[in-house]
């Protein structure tokens, strides 16, 4: 097990209101509920508990950009589970991964996730700049 100060090198931190949209898109279904269960899972073997030698940023950059709706001043990125049915976008700040918002794998539903998400971490009190 790795010690305690190399677990809370890279945080993932989770906005309030995306809970509230995981739990909507969970609502939709077992499909949605299954694909929300995926993409934890590829967050947190990517970026919470990573094995050794794997780098957290390599991987935040190897992320496709979330591009519907556009902010690249955010370093907003789209993380998706293999199946596509839900989009979650992030953003990293220093060593902290920012959960920021959730919505169904398509155009409308990335783009009003990263619309949400321009607006959440344009607070500047909740998601520190770099």
């Amino acid at each position: 097990m790795a010690p305690a100060e190399d677990q809370d090198r890279f945080p993932c931190v989770i906005h309030a209101e995306f809970e509230r949209e995981m739990e909507v898109l969970a609502d939709k279904g077992f499909t949605f509920e299954a694909s929300i269960g995926r993409v934890l899972a590829i967050i947190e073997d990517r970026f919470v508990n990573p094995e050794e030698g794997v780098d957290p940023k390599a991987n935040w950059a190897s992320l496709p950009p979330a591009d519907q709706g556009k902010d690249r001043g955010l370093d907003l990125r789209c993380i998706d589970p293999d199946d596509g049915k839900i989009t979650v976008i992030a953003t990293m700040r220093g060593q902290k991964l920012y959960l920021v918002s959730a919505g169904p794998a398509t155009t409308k539903g990335r783009a009003t996730a990263v619309l949400a998400a321009i607006k959440r971490v344009s607070n500047p009190d909740w998601c520190p700049a770099k």
